[in-house]
């Protein structure tokens, strides 16, 4: 394989990487860095997550921050609830809303 780049098999183009290479040196490197803030994540949950868990109960109580209320829908059976943020997606994104707030109240304070 003379005059071919011993990495991908391509003809090496004196030493410089196409466009094609460059991108895709890009995304693997992008790539490597998702992976690794996927598994700093899971290791978290692994391990912090009752202190996690716990500090937004207690951001929750403090700011006032109300779970979504639920749906009531009727049935066969009568009435019953549907929870809307079973995972508490709404919720938090609200608890960060309020964070904000008062980050940027602080901020024209200061």
């Amino acid at each position: 394989m003379h005059g071919h780049s011993p990495t991908n098999g391509f003809p090496a183009l004196r030493g410089r990487p196409t466009r094609a290479q460059q991108r895709a040196r890009e995304i693997a490197r992008l790539q490597e860095e998702q992976k690794l803030y996927e598994q700093s994540v899971q290791q978290a949950v692994k391990h912090a997550a009752f202190a996690r868990c716990d500090a937004v109960e207690q951001l929750y109580e403090i700011l006032g921050v109300e779970p979504e209320e639920p749906i009531v829908r009727s049935g066969k059976k009568g009435p019953y609830q549907v929870q809307q943020d079973r995972d508490e997606t709404k919720r938090a994104d609200r608890l960060v809303q309020a964070v904000l707030a008062l980050q940027e109240l602080a901020a024209r304070v200061c």
